[in-house]
């Protein structure tokens, strides 16, 4: 939605939006209004060189000022000529109904805003009025700038300038400062924040009440009503005032307005308050009461979830029940901030939303049959063997080697990440020892202030380290008694420094002049991974630090990149992406495996704001991504970028396993049945048909930026990011087949053979069940359990069940009809102690209208495609970086890079009408190992086909097929057969449809 648009709609205006900046990518922006606020005077506000318009300094004003005027903040380029012409388009685009502009910008944001204010457009009906937060009079380097004291010079006589800044600001001193003002022409104002910075960060010690983030917010929220009341009421006749942290009342003291201030008493504390009317003089914390805890003048319904909210429990920090601060707004379904109470931080007990599947501890669920097959094949191939040679892993930074493909040193977090679940999942003492020797290089490695990691100084970027703090996560759930006295200390380490880091400013987490990374979105767009560890570490092992772990979530929220922002209408790109230029806002969400991560983003974020607009946002993500750029096999289609529905595009193996990670999280935390349906989808088919049968290869198929090499099986086809992180895929899927519901019940959430052992709280006791099954390649499971006691044993129905052959028996009982529940999908059965269980699922064929007038064919929970004929060469493996053979010496023998070319017909159409189930009736306890391999799965489909005539995209891969009258038989009908997905390296899937009639 654009900002014109938006500003005019009836009622006060909230939300996201964008103003057009033709030929660049349109201007993200963000209006705020509180409810009585002044809708006819806008303040337009625009951030520093290095942060956005969700920079905390910036929201934090605007969250003030809207109580007065509407504001909006947007985001501009680093480069101060563009940023001026960005503000002309911004103020322009906010003209328009009479409203009248408040230019304000904040450090180079200010310095554009003074530009445009000198010299605006005659269009723009621009407000004498212009608020100059943290103007820096100093450039960063120190040097002093002969220029920026000019701009202010070269404001007319008729300007009033309000100047905002921390006494202890080094790009404003404030000596510097007041001497400028006495040569400027214009009038002009000052707010002086004591003990601040240049980012309004704050001084304000140790063992307050209130948390120094907190003290930070309010701080910043009394200054924005400040300006907000500034730039709407009378001007007063002082032109000065302080406002500084009152730590002895846990309040905001503002001075009220007065004479300049003689030079050094601004950094004096007040010892008295003022009782100022015109502009407010104090901002008192309202009194304790298990009643409200919203802003003063305003109620907020309390719901039942969170009546644990208002019980006030020990925290490390003392606490008085006199007084309670106010909270920062909660942000609504796009991201914004409304007038909802955010929960309090003090109350560091507050519970998080309970998952709705509870995921049981690694170890506990051990693979079985087809799929300890798979996993084996990993440990004993590529997955399995890492540290041993490749230089990625065996010589990464964080080994103290200097081998990294990305100044992001993302390559030995993203292994780690998934070789705990794979020594784990399988207890497999050899890769068990390359977890232990990883996790003590790390910890006796961690920096004296708490980082974890090789990076220093400015190299600092938190994105690396989400992934770690998952393999560690889970590595003290599998062995607590191993590892929880050497991770958990050392994660909290890091937890008190990322605090310290995100107050300054968002250090490591947004980018800052100067940062040795100049791509930092990463970070802040999969920062979802990073609040999983923390909530964990919240829930489970707070070791006196909850206000610090519910703070660092705020933290990162705020400064994140909101995929609830890019979930909505109007924003999300539902067209084919090929022919769209990008745009460097929008990139980050639009990037495959950034997507795939994306997806839980609102689950996560939803467990510790408890906002349920996240609810549909959420299922919107899902269900647009798919809908519109998802593949037949359950990935998403992207070529780095969402690309639509074409079949010939790629999609990188990454995005297949972070997809399936954040389907079952999305399963256990929200419960929605179709998450678990997709999530079995990408695990039976996407991700199986990406690899060599024996997991020694893998294949990464992006297209556009590697043509025909990234559809090629090997070490490290085009990029290494799938080499190191495809290991997560199945060890995380079968760690999250089994889950605890309540206190006394079990779920079989991922169908697929394993055992799993647990504790039930209720009358169930210790419980362990046994299911074998070959499913998906068969639809009958077989439970042997053992209980102490009575329990609910739950089974998930997945959607394409059949009624009519579907069933459900107890110790050799008569059979029972299935009736799962409509939300879950999950089927109950009361069970009293130890028994058997016999599942059967029926299923037809099932067509999927596709795009082109193509369908994918699916029989349960498998995909089928063409089969297809092919001869398999093989060289060394090469370098991607530079396309040369690796030595024979480097990699073990086994790893080589494949190219598998067709031997037989791939351009075929079928008739749907002649489509049949051809079971081969094979003994279902002796699948083939592997049974991804060739011909290895025991069902097939037949049908009739014909060839037609289709054309190549770039004379590399089928492009789009004939539609309607173009798509005619070459020849006679022949029989084709359709084989499992996940065996069929090469693959047509999305087949046309043409009516054969008797053939």
């Amino acid at each position: 939605m654009s900002l014109t648009t938006l500003l005019s709609k009836e009622g006060p205006p909230n939300g996201d939006c964008s103003i057009p900046f033709p030929p660049k990518p349109s201007i993200s922006a963000t209006v705020t209004t509180q409810t009585g606020a002044e809708s006819a005077k806008l303040l337009v506000l625009t951030h520093g060189a290095g942060g956005t318009h969700k920079s905390a300094a910036l929201t934090h004003l605007a969250a003030g000022a809207s109580h007065n005027l509407t504001t909006v903040c947007w985001t501009g380029s680093p480069s101060l000529p563009s940023r001026t012409k960005q503000c002309t388009a911004v103020a322009l685009a906010a003209s328009p109904g009479g409203r009248e502009v408040v230019l304000g910008g904040r450090s180079m944001g200010a310095r554009a805003a003074t530009a445009v204010h000198s010299a605006p457009l005659k269009e723009i009906n621009l407000s004498r009025r212009l608020v100059l937060h943290s103007y820096p009079l100093v450039a960063a380097t120190g040097k002093p700038d002969p220029k920026r004291e000019d701009s202010l010079l070269a404001l007319g006589a008729d300007a009033e300038v309000l100047f905002v800044s921390g006494s202890e600001d080094a790009l404003c001193p404030l000596d510097q400062l007041a001497a400028a003002r006495k040569r400027m022409q214009a009038r002009s104002w000052l707010i002086t924040v004591e003990g601040a910075d240049h980012g309004l960060d704050l001084r304000v010690g140790s063992g307050g009440e209130v948390g120094k983030g907190e003290v930070i917010r309010l701080v910043g929220e009394r200054v924005g009503e400040l300006v907000g009341q500034w730039c709407t009421q009378d001007l007063p006749s002082e032109n000065a005032g302080n406002v500084r942290w009152d730590r002895e009342h846990n309040e905001v003291n503002w001075s009220g307005w007065r004479e300049t201030l003689p030079s050094g008493v601004a950094k004096a504390k007040s010892d008295t308050t003022n009782n100022v009317t015109d502009m407010g003089a104090t901002m008192r914390q309202p009194a304790e009461s298990k009643k409200s805890s919203g802003p003063v003048g305003k109620k907020r319904k309390q719901s039942s979830e969170q009546k644990d909210l208002d019980q006030e429990p020990p925290t490390t920090r003392s606490e008085s029940k006199r007084t309670r601060r106010k909270q920062a707004p909660q942000r609504d379904e796009q991201g914004q901030e409304t007038d909802k109470q955010r929960p309090t931080l003090r109350r560091s007990k507050r519970k998080l939303l309970p998952y709705v599947l509870e995921p049981l501890p690694l170890g506990s669920i051990k693979p079985k049959g087809w799929l300890r097959d798979q996993m084996q094949l990993m440990a004993d191939g590529l997955a399995g063997h890492e540290s041993d040679f490749y230089r990625y892993v065996k010589q990464s930074s964080w080994l103290g080697g200097d081998q990294e493909y990305s100044g992001l040193n993302e390559g030995f977090p993203y292994w780690f990440n998934g070789l705990v679940p794979l020594a784990y999942g399988l207890d497999n003492d050899r890769l068990k020892s390359q977890v232990k020797s990883a996790v003590s290089y790390i910890i006796e490695h961690q920096q004296s202030d708490g980082w974890i990691g090789p990076e220093t100084g400015t190299a600092r970027n938190f994105w690396a380290r989400y992934p770690v703090f998952l393999g560690l996560m889970n590595l003290v759930h599998a062995d607590a008694a191993t590892f929880e006295e050497s991770v958990v200390p050392a994660m909290h380490r890091f937890v008190d420094l990322m605090n310290s880091m995100l107050q300054n400013n968002y250090t490591g987490y947004i980018y800052h002049e100067g940062d040795e990374l100049d791509e930092v979105s990463w970070g802040r767009v999969r920062v979802q991974d990073m609040m999983v560890s923390l909530q964990w570490l919240y829930e489970r092992h707070p070791r006196n630090n909850s206000q610090l772990l519910l703070e660092n979530m705020w933290y990162l929220y705020n400064g994140s990149l909101d995929w609830a922002y890019w979930f909505q209408e109007g924003v999300y790109i539902k067209d084919d992406l090929y022919n769209v230029p990008v745009n460097d806002t929008l990139y980050p969400y639009e990037h495959g495996v950034n997507a795939g991560q994306g997806l839980k983003a609102g689950a996560v974020i939803r467990r510790f704001t408890h906002n349920d607009a996240l609810l549909e946002t959420t299922r919107n993500g899902v269900n647009w991504t798919f809908l519109y750029h998802g593949a037949a096999s359950g990935t998403i289609i992207a070529d780095e970028r969402l690309v639509g529905l074409s079949p010939y595009s790629g999609s990188e193996l990454c995005t297949a396993v972070e997809t399936m990670y954040s389907l079952s999280y999305l399963y256990q935390t929200l419960g929605d049945a179709s998450f678990a349906d997709r999530c079995e989808l990408a695990a039976f088919n996407a991700l199986p048909v990406m690899l060599t049968p024996d997991c020694k290869e893998l294949s990464e198929t992006p297209f556009y930026n590697t043509n025909a090499w990234g559809q090629t099986f090997g070490l490290e086809p085009s990029y290494p990011c799938c080499t190191v992180n495809h290991p997560q895929g199945f060890p995380k899927f079968s760690a999250a087949t089994f889950a605890k519901i309540g206190n006394n019940g079990v779920a079989h959430a991922l169908l697929s053979p394993a055992t799993a052992s647990t504790i039930l709280n209720g009358t169930g006791g210790a419980v362990k069940l046994d299911c074998r099954t070959d499913y998906p390649f068969g639809n009958v499971l077989y439970y042997n359990i053992s209980a102490d006691g009575a329990f609910d044993f739950h089974v998930r129905v997945p959607s394409w069940y059949k009624p009519s052959g579907s069933s459900i028996s107890i110790s050799g009982g008569s059979s029972a009809s299935l009736s799962p529940d409509p939300h879950t999908g999950l089927h109950k059965i009361r069970l009293n102690g130890s028994g058997t269980l016999e599942y059967r699922l029926g299923s037809d064929i099932i067509l999927e209208q596709r795009a082109n007038e193509t369908v994918a064919v699916r029989h349960g929970a498998l995909l089928y495609a063409l089969e297809i004929g092919s001869a398999n060469t093989s060289t060394l493996p090469k370098n991607y970086a530079n396309k040369t053979y690796y030595p024979e010496n480097y990699a073990p023998a086994q790893a080589r890079d494949y190219t598998i070319l067709n031997t037989s017909a791939w351009n075929v159409a079928i008739d749907p009408c002649t489509l049949a189930l051809a079971d081969r009736n094979v003994d279902r306890s002796e699948l083939s190992n592997p049974i991804s391999a060739p011909g290895a799965p025991p069902t097939s489909i037949t049908a009739l086909g014909c060839l037609i005539d289709w054309p190549l995209f770039r004379g590399s891969v089928p492009g789009a097929p004939p539609t309607r009258e173009n798509k005619t038989c070459l020849g006679d009908a022949f029989p084709v057969r359709l084989v499992p997905y996940g065996s069929a390296k090469l693959h047509m899937a999305e087949l046309p449809t043409i009516d054969l009639g008797n053939g």
